[in-house]
């Protein structure tokens, strides 16, 4: 385990936990297109089940979200681009998926405070 990425987050959630709630004021995008259009007012973007089977392409080009949610969904891999991307990310939910890996670049997020992992299918985390 890298120890960089656990001292920097304060919540690391792999099972038994509640879904990331919309905060306050923030406007939650469903559609990654729409995210798209508004590019650098994007704070929140929920795709939860979705039906989702591969990372949504165009997320790293949104330079101010905060939260990404992608719980409940098929996802199999987490786009390494996604790393160096988005510098403001707090939030991540990628619990309910069928991981079986995280990118070890992962600590690339370092502004990522909360993130779900619950209910994949994960043999480590780098």
């Amino acid at each position: 385990m890298n120890g960089k990425l656990f001292f920097a987050i304060s919540m690391v959630a792999v099972a038994g936990c509640f879904p990331m709630q919309q905060p306050p004021k923030m406007k939650a995008y469903t559609s990654v297109q729409k995210a798209l259009a508004d590019g650098d007012k994007v704070q929140f973007v929920d795709l939860n089940k979705q039906g989702l089977k591969d990372f949504p392409a165009g997320l790293s080009g949104l330079p101010n979200l905060v939260r990404l949610t992608l719980r409940g969904n098929e996802l199999a891999a987490v786009a390494p681009s996604l790393m160096g991307g988005l510098p403001r990310l707090e939030s991540l939910d990628l619990g309910e998926n069928q991981l079986t890996a995280l990118p070890a670049d992962i600590s690339g997020l370092s502004g990522l405070r909360n993130l779900w992992l619950n209910d994949n299918k994960l043999a480590a985390i780098p």
